[in-house]
């Protein structure tokens, strides 16, 4: 395939595009076939779409969100965003989410939160792999509310996977900063520590500053706290981690005050995954895309598009 006449190179660029899109031949095969550089194959392939000499149709776009998704990716450097038509669709979406990426001996980490209980709630069938353990990131609170119990969130997702589960019974603030050590440090605690620095996955819900949050709801901080907090620019929380919204900790202090994993151990968590929806929910979750808390988002439409109003 040395010196040819147009005519020739267009019958390389369509034997090419045949080979490649018919047979489905990759293009070190197709180089080795016709005895050229592989980058020669890549460039001719390139030509067939450019040309119209192949053209490449992805069936059921209009009916998906994948536009969306894209944008979003794009705009915030997220490895994945998923969308569904509305907030009620997320449980299901995080156990489809879960189901694909989910392999023996992964560990998987969890907090709190309305969204994140709706995937235990939307679970139809376990997803079961074997040697999977599920990790309680945060330490307990008290109260009723399920979805502010992480205890028992950790327990019912241990049970849908069939994992082990591994629960953290500390307060999940203490004031003292010693006395949260000599907590951390006891053996029980210790074994689910050493857990953080094996997480493969971790499922968060978004805090947003609201008198019905599951952080003002569970006693965690009162509204007075929190409107300190918002005068330091406070838009939410990712994991009891209140941000602004550029990501930024706007309490180190407070921040010190919370059991469990350490921020850079959660940093170093492969899979971080944000579950959330609604306008209340859209100032935190940009702070957490741009402070890099979560690289994963499942949420709505409304929501997803609202996003894009931001920078990145």
């Amino acid at each position: 395939m040395g010196n040819r006449s147009e005519a020739d190179m267009q019958r390389d660029i369509i034997k090419i595009a045949y080979y490649h899109y018919k047979l489905g031949m990759n293009q070190n095969e197709i180089a080795d076939k016709l005895q050229v550089s592989r980058q020669k194959v890549s460039r001719l392939l390139k030509r067939a779409i450019d040309e119209n000499v192949v053209r490449i149709e992805v069936l059921g776009y209009n009916g998906s969100h994948v536009e969306l998704e894209n944008r979003l990716e794009s705009m915030y450097g997220l490895q994945e965003v998923i969308v569904k038509d509305t907030g009620s669709q997320l449980g299901e979406a995080v156990n489809t989410y879960l189901d694909r990426v989910l392999v023996d001996g992964f560990n998987v980490g969890i907090t709190f939160g309305n969204t994140l209980a709706q995937m235990v709630e939307a679970s139809n069938r376990p997803q079961r792999r074997e040697n999977v353990s599920v990790v309680q990131l945060l330490g307990c609170m008290n109260g009723n509310n399920i979805t502010g119990r992480m205890d028992i969130l950790t327990n019912q997702v241990a049970a849908m996977l069939n994992g082990s589960v591994h629960i953290l019974y500390v307060p999940g603030i203490i004031e003292n900063p010693e006395l949260k050590q000599l907590f951390m440090s006891e053996s029980k605690c210790m074994e689910v520590v050493k857990k953080y620095k094996k997480l493969d996955i971790a499922f968060v819900g978004i805090g947003a500053p609201t008198e019905d949050s599951v952080v003002t709801q569970m006693g965690f901080l009162s509204m007075q706290e929190y409107e300190i907090l918002k005068k330091k620019g406070c838009v939410g929380d990712v994991a009891l981690r209140f941000i602004d919204d550029q990501g930024r900790v706007v309490d180190p202090e407070f921040n010190n005050k919370v059991t469990g994993i350490e921020l850079l151990d959660y940093m170093s968590i492969p899979l971080r995954v944000g579950i959330s929806y609604g306008t209340i929910k859209v100032k935190p979750l940009v702070g957490a895309v741009r402070g890099k808390y979560i690289n994963v988002l499942i949420t709505d439409v409304a929501t997803a598009k609202e996003m894009l109003t931001y920078g990145p």
